[in-house]
């Protein structure tokens, strides 16, 4: 969802809380994993995108 949301340009604070909502994410969760592996590095890094 992340990688889909980041190629359409909206992995912005709206898109983090959907993916929140999808995954019935607190907030201190998202952040964790904002910070860990929710990232544009590590998205662009995963699925090899420039």
């Amino acid at each position: 969802m992340a990688k889909d949301l980041y190629v359409a340009g909206k992995l912005d604070s709206e898109g983090y809380q959907a993916i929140a909502k999808q995954f019935n994410l607190n907030q201190t969760t998202l952040k964790r994993h904002m910070k860990d592996f929710l990232n544009e590095d590590t998205i662009k890094q995963v699925y090899s995108l420039s």
